[in-house]
């Protein structure tokens, strides 16, 4: 009984019930006063003084929702119901408004329970999925080592490689000439396109405005595995589920990939924070 009314008096329907009905029984006093003796007293700063407290005591309750609430918010209202620990079925991240908002990120990352367990199950993500038990972040999305390596692409009939000579010496090749060389050290991430796109050599061509070979390259991230706010571990490659748009065959070295292959299954461990997004040490995604 307790739980059900917590639930109700800390719901959103309530708050618009609350300030409604409060302000309807303010005006109707209003009038029978004002009709009475043309006088009012000065009685508004006390229904604004309740209705400000209904409306902090509503982003009090949803930001530090009780377990016995069983419901807690991300402040978008969207609201994840759960018992205690134990959460029914899954939970859905990475989902954004893409038809309003074109250029939002996608992802569908279900967060699921096996064998009392933890996993995270992605069939599709345009962003790299981080875990992180201790202080540092663990990437679990498909990665592959960048150094030494190289990415390729066809986007119409330009043929473009990204090749990570070193841990910050990065090469772009065109239809094989290795045409744009840089040196940029990568602390936790980025695109293809930001090492490359500050090259004077890269800006006189008219390869930097062909669209579709600029969107591949924003769609290849280089990231730090092990990521802190202070350090960061291997550089590996990450492929959005975007770059598919553009063009239909990566290559991984000598190795094709589809998109299939950047599905993944992985474990959390108890007590892990998880986060995804490129800048999520920054915005705080977590």
């Amino acid at each position: 009984m307790i739980p059900a009314m917590l639930k109700f008096l800390t719901s959103l329907s309530f708050l618009y019930i609350f300030t409604i009905g409060l302000l309807l029984l303010y005006g109707v006093i209003y009038y029978r006063n004002f009709v009475r003796s043309d006088y009012q007293r000065k009685r508004f700063p006390f229904v604004f003084m309740l209705i400000s407290a209904a409306c902090f005591s509503f982003l009090y309750f949803n930001i530090h929702a009780p377990l016995k609430l069983k419901t807690f918010s991300n402040l978008d209202h969207h609201f994840i119901r759960h018992d205690g620990f134990e959460v029914s079925r899954n939970i859905l991240l990475g989902r954004s408004d893409t038809i309003n908002n074109p250029d939002n990120s996608f992802n569908r990352f279900a967060v699921d329970k096996e064998n009392n367990q933890l996993t995270i199950l992605s069939v599709y993500s345009e962003e790299p999925f981080y875990a992180a038990s201790t202080g540092n972040y663990k990437i679990l999305s498909v990665t592959y080592p960048a150094t030494g390596h190289s990415i390729s692409f066809r986007c119409d009939s330009v043929s473009a490689t990204v090749r990570a000579i070193a841990d910050s010496s990065f090469e772009l090749l065109i239809n094989n000439q290795p045409v744009f060389k840089t040196s940029k050290m990568i602390r936790r991430g980025s695109s293809a396109w930001n090492v490359f796109k500050d090259d004077e050599s890269f800006i006189n061509t008219s390869y930097y405005t062909a669209e579709k070979l600029i969107n591949s390259l924003k769609n290849i991230l280089l990231l730090r595995d092990n990521v802190s706010r202070k350090e960061g571990g291997d550089l590996k490659y990450f492929l959005s589920g975007r770059i598919f748009r553009n063009i239909s065959t990566v290559q991984y070295d000598e190795k094709k990939i589809k998109l299939n292959d950047l599905a993944f299954k992985n474990g959390i461990e108890d007590k892990s924070t998880i986060a995804w997004g490129i800048g999520f040490l920054d915005n705080n995604r977590k």
